[in-house]
């Protein structure tokens, strides 16, 4: 009669365990980074946001219903951000809006754990100018008298 020792018998009865952490880990990865720009500060950021959508999957079978499609993640006042959660390996865009400065956007593809850098540029003159006229209904009114407002950014 062969007797097992007691650390063998755990080990056996962890196995699953470590070996599901393992798979998890292989399956998962999270996704940081930072936005930088001229004139960048806590005010401008305040209403910044990064869209992470993800274009496509690595896996055949395709997403399960649980994976979110896109996130939306909101920078801490010096501009770094994080998934809090493991984003599936795949192709995705992320996106940084940022009130004042042009839409900056990267494709990526995401099969490890990764950190990206997205440089902000302000807004060009004529993009100012047309948001300035928003604030003056007399400059904004169209041919037949209507008032013109255009979408705030």
């Amino acid at each position: 009669m062969v007797r097992s020792s007691l650390p063998v018998q755990c080990l056996i009865h962890a196995m699953p365990c470590i070996f599901l952490t393992l798979l998890l880990g292989a399956c998962s990865t999270t996704l940081s980074g930072r936005l930088e720009g001229p004139e960048l500060g806590s005010e401008s950021l305040r209403d910044a946001r990064v869209n992470v959508t993800r274009l496509e999957t690595s896996s055949a079978d395709g997403p399960s219903p649980e994976e979110p499609a896109s996130l939306i993640l909101v920078p801490e006042e010096d501009g770094s951000f994080a998934s809090s959660e493991n984003l599936p390996k795949g192709k995705y865009l992320i996106e940084a809006l940022v009130p004042g400065y042009e839409t900056v956007s990267q494709q990526l593809d995401l099969n490890k754990s990764q950190r990206v850098k997205l440089i902000l540029k302000p807004l060009g003159q004529a993009r100012a100018k047309t948001s300035e006229m928003n604030g003056d209904p007399a400059a904004s009114r169209g041919e037949g008298g209507a008032v013109l407002t255009l979408p705030q950014f």
